[in-house]
């Protein structure tokens, strides 16, 4: 047993399409995890041993060591400043001399002026990979919701094929009732037994056509078992589809709601506020490369037997510039970003017009879809009526073989009619809940991080 809305939430927590999705968001929020590590320090120990053969010695060995820590900080401003210690220890240079030790302490820091430097240069890396963590966020929502509709629709799908087969079975059930009545009419000598022909082929073109049903209805039993993740074999009892009148919104009130909530949409502004701000890196890039760079470096030293040896620090401090005189590809930067954020100006304006056209489309195709679908009930009891009198004619040898063959298939027209309107429907509103973004809200789907 299986209802609609227990098929949707089996497709979200089955389908392969979505779990596929959801191991994409591992390394996607790995990927902001860096970058958001960017004002973190980092660390990096080293170290290293050597054998060396000291001077004058007729035979045997000393020991070399050094290990040391750097330690990096990227700064708010852009600039960076790095700090290494490194400890040390020589052999002695002649035998007999004792080993060497010496500290040595490093600092430096660089700190952009003009090119690069600035609180959103800075954080630029930073606030590009938050926008694209949005985007995932938004493709992760744009898949979901493509697998919920075409689990809709295929349920939509097997529901129709259930209700042809069982029309199709009908009609055969028909056209033997109708046949058997026949005979009886030619055993009473009521009828020519020539024109029995025609019932019998009849028959036989049901039957067809019911094998022809029961072949859809597997095809179509195969293909939601596929995107709910079942096995193949996996029968399904569906639910009773229902229809109720539509409440149709106005085009605005639908395009406003669109715009708010479709993933396209939100993708673009998105979009767009990252072409803007990668248009202000490129003309932070064209600026003169300006930098203020300061280091001190401390070395503490020993030389066994003789004491500590002072040595005084060192410092520098300064400016340094860099002018670029014929590089063309740093103006490239800017007009790619220029031209960038131009077409995804245009493409929102694009998508604004497609959106519409497609409410508008959805909007028209749901009200028309319910009305044929009523039209089509019409038909029906027209239909049904129709053949019930033709048959009562038959009965009392007042109607033609051909005339109720022709009643028999308008009645079976009328009943796949009453079927398939009733279906395009229900796709259609669907079609119109995913134009407006509101598939997923529709069936209380909410996106989990796994």
């Amino acid at each position: 047993d299986l209802s609609l809305r227990q098929a949707v939430a089996l497709a979200v927590a089955q389908n392969k399409t979505v779990r596929s999705a959801y191991l994409d968001r591992v390394s996607q929020r790995y990927v902001l995890k860096v970058a958001e590590y960017r004002f973190v320090p980092l660390f990096e120990w080293s170290s290293a041993v050597s054998r060396l053969a000291p001077m004058g010695a007729a035979s045997g060995v000393g020991q070399s060591t050094s290990s040391g820590l750097t330690a990096r900080q990227v700064l708010p401003l852009g600039g960076q400043a790095d700090l290494s210690v490194t400890a040390s220890r020589q052999p002695g240079a002649v035998v007999g001399e004792g080993a060497s030790r010496g500290t040595t302490w490093t600092l430096s820091v660089l700190q952009p002026l003009l090119k690069g430097a600035g609180w959103e240069v800075a954080h630029s890396p930073v606030t590009l990979a938050q926008l694209a963590e949005q985007q995932n966020m938004l493709t992760l929502k744009a898949v979901v919701g493509g697998v919920v509709a075409e689990v809709i629709a295929a349920y939509h799908q097997y529901a129709r094929a259930l209700g042809a087969e069982a029309i199709a079975r009908e009609s055969v059930a028909r056209a033997e009732r109708t046949l058997e009545t026949y005979r009886a009419l030619m055993a009473a000598g009521r009828v020519a037994a020539v024109d029995i022909v025609q019932f019998e082929s009849d028959l036989a073109n049901q039957a067809y056509a019911r094998l022809a049903a029961e072949n859809a209805t597997e095809s179509a039993r195969l293909a939601l078992a596929r995107l709910l993740g079942l096995a193949p074999d996996q029968s399904l009892r569906l639910e009773t589809l229902r229809w109720e009148a539509p409440t149709l919104p106005t085009v605005e009130e639908a395009l406003q709601g669109a715009l708010a909530e479709r993933t396209d949409a939100l993708g673009l502004e998105i979009g767009l506020v990252a072409a803007r701000l990668r248009l202000r890196l490129a003309r932070n890039q064209q600026l003169p490369d300006l930098s203020a760079v300061a280091s001190w470096t401390g070395i503490r030293s020993r030389s066994a037997p003789l004491a500590a040896l002072a040595q005084p620090d060192s410092w520098s401090a300064g400016l340094r510039l860099t002018v670029p005189l014929n590089d063309p590809s740093i103006r490239l930067a800017l007009v790619m970003a220029q031209t960038d954020l131009d077409k995804t100006e245009l493409a929102q304006a694009q998508l604004r017009e497609s959106i519409e056209v497609e409410i508008r489309n959805a909007v028209r195709g749901l009200d028309l879809s319910w009305r044929q679908y009523k039209l089509a009930e019409a038909a029906l009891k027209l239909s049904e009526r129709k053949f019930e009198i033709e048959t009562e004619k038959l009965r009392v040898g007042r109607s033609s073989n051909f005339q109720l063959i022709a009643f028999q298939n308008d009645l079976l027209t009328a009943q796949n009619n009453v079927l398939n309107s009733g279906t395009a429907y229900l796709d259609a509103q669907t079609s119109l809940e995913r134009a407006r973004g509101l598939l997923l809200a529709r069936w209380d789907i909410a996106l989990e991080e796994r």
